[in-house]
């Protein structure tokens, strides 16, 4: 149904505020004259009537992802003006808001980037969901548009409408929503706390310790614990990158560590636990 890094340690945003956040491009001038037809990621396709202008199909739910996974995404289009007047290539993006800052702009977050493709091909590339990505939901915005030798701008997530440019977007840009989860290629996924369930040479940290962050007045107070022994670091750094604080820990099979980082501003922060390269975030908020 339509409806209307710095090293990417950002906030993890709800939902609600997903939605708030994202820039919504600006609709065509002339149209509608082409349009994405289907977005494919690995064995899910979702079709839909090309339109131009801005959707976001929140109902739609894709396969979750997981650190270091490899997934491919595809892109079909369609062009009406092809043949009359028209080349019938396109431009493609996919970014995916890794960090989950409400934008498109960071490190690694475009995905795809094809320039001049003729629309009857359908476009696919693979990723690699990197090691900063957050857990949770996030935003991928699929877009596509007209050449720039037909008179519009290289695609960018927020569109473009400017004085020196009166043509606008004729194109499609599509959200969708994104689950990043603890499992994966890169950190796990196991079943439970039993290392047998595990794939052999994996950092399981994310299934193997359990970390929670309370805010205590104006201090964070985090809490490990964990089933087996483990070697790690825990980090805190604020919304903007700044990186407040470094610990090494060590837990012992079935210890509980606690560690407090006072006299912190109002403000949201990023609690990050990194064990053998595998890391694993938490956002709190401090009032």
């Amino acid at each position: 149904m339509k409806n209307y890094f710095f090293i990417g340690l950002l906030a993890c945003f709800s939902t609600s505020l997903i939605a708030q956040n994202y820039c919504v491009p600006p609709p065509y001038i002339f149209g509608p004259f082409t349009g994405i037809t289907s977005l494919a990621m690995d064995d899910y396709e979702h079709t839909s009537a090309h339109f131009d202008g801005y959707w976001f199909f929140e109902d739609e739910t894709l396969p979750e992802l997981g650190i270091g996974e490899e997934h491919e995404v595809r892109v079909t289009c369609y062009h009406e003006l092809a043949g009359n007047g028209f080349s019938g290539n396109l431009n493609y993006r996919v970014w995916i808001d890794w960090n989950q800052d409400g934008d498109f702009e960071d490190v690694d977050e475009e995905v795809m980037s094809v320039d001049e493709a003729y629309y009857t091909e359908t476009q696919s590339t693979t990723f690699t969901v990197p090691s900063h990505a957050l857990d949770g939901e996030t935003r991928m915005r699929v877009y596509n548009d007209m050449p720039v030798g037909e008179g519009h701008d290289y695609p960018s997530p927020c569109g473009y409408l400017t004085s020196t440019n009166p043509i606008g977007h004729h194109g499609e840009a599509e959200d969708y929503i994104l689950v990043i989860g603890s499992g994966g290629n890169g950190s796990g996924g196991g079943s439970g706390t039993d290392p047998a369930d595990w794939p052999i040479g994996i950092s399981n940290i994310s299934t193997s310790v359990a970390m929670q962050s309370i805010v205590r007045g104006n201090q964070i107070e985090v809490s490990l614990s964990s089933p087996t022994a483990i070697d790690g670091t825990l980090s805190i750094y604020s919304i903007t990158g700044q990186h407040l604080h470094s610990e090494k820990v060590t837990l012992g099979s079935n210890q509980t560590k606690k560690v407090s980082i006072t006299d912190l501003s109002s403000g949201i922060y990023v609690v990050k636990l990194d064990s053998k390269g595998y890391p694993r975030t938490e956002k709190v908020i401090v009032q």
